[in-house]
């Protein structure tokens, strides 16, 4: 009998132990549900900072911001939508410094017969101009940033964590940068206007003057004063962009 009660007592001494191992492991098993995710939800965060940090070592106007996608799942979509966004931007700002450049090519003397044509090339630039800075005018409203985030339809957590990255401490100086490019557009425009109004003088006082040796030569002093206006006045709205960039 007492036999007995000693392997009754050893079995459910056995029991409990093997009850309390299975307890254990189901409690290492919930709290490995819980840490994993969490785990693999801080990983794909960090990645997604660093590689938002990489971007800023590209420059904007020429190197490629639509690099491989390294998270997964809404991260992923947070990653992508940060990259469309600043490639935009890039293509923008690269739209810009082509059409600039174009400006180079009215350097020099012009014949007669080219004048129409440089005109309209002008005015061809100075649109194409405007409407890139008021694009990238537009891609830098708030708005405009948390639009792209918010058509995506994710939750929260995602969505805040965009909007964190992309403007943080930057919403307040936003406005600002709008107001230095919508200023520097309207010089820009001047600008312009003041290379097609020298452009249209001599096209419409063609009779009264001739190229020489790279240079514009007026046959009476009252052409030339009218045109020597017209070209201080472009100096100085070049002057003025120049002084706004330093």
């Amino acid at each position: 009998m007492k036999e007995n009660k000693v392997n009754e007592i050893n079995q459910s001494k056995g029991k409990k132990k093997v009850y309390i191992i299975i307890l254990i492991i189901a409690v290492i098993a919930i709290i490995a549900l819980i840490l994993v995710p969490r785990i693999i939800d801080m990983n794909q965060k960090t990645t997604l900072i660093q590689e938002v940090a990489d971007l800023t070592n590209k420059t904007i106007g020429e190197d490629d911001f639509n690099t491989e996608i390294k998270t997964s799942g809404n991260y992923a979509t947070v990653e992508e939508t940060i990259k469309n966004y600043m490639q935009e931007y890039s293509d923008t700002v690269k739209s810009i410094l082509d059409e600039t450049k174009k400006v180079e090519d009215f350097s020099g003397t012009t014949e007669k017969s080219e004048l129409e044509g440089k005109i309209q090339e002008i005015n061809t630039i100075k649109t194409n101009l405007e409407n890139e800075i008021n694009k990238l005018v537009e891609m830098t409203d708030e708005s405009y940033i948390e639009s792209k985030i918010d058509e995506k339809n994710l939750s929260t957590k995602y969505t805040d964590l965009y909007k964190e990255i992309m403007i943080s401490d930057l919403s307040s100086e936003l406005k600002d940068i709008q107001i230095d490019m919508q200023s520097q557009k309207n010089r820009l425009t001047e600008w312009f206007d003041e290379v097609i109004r020298a452009y249209q003088y001599l096209l419409d006082n063609q009779d009264s003057w001739e190229s020489n040796d790279g240079q514009i030569l007026f046959y009476d002093y009252e052409k030339l004063d009218e045109y020597n206006s017209i070209v201080e006045g472009l100096q100085q709205k070049a002057q003025e962009i120049t002084t706004q960039n330093e």
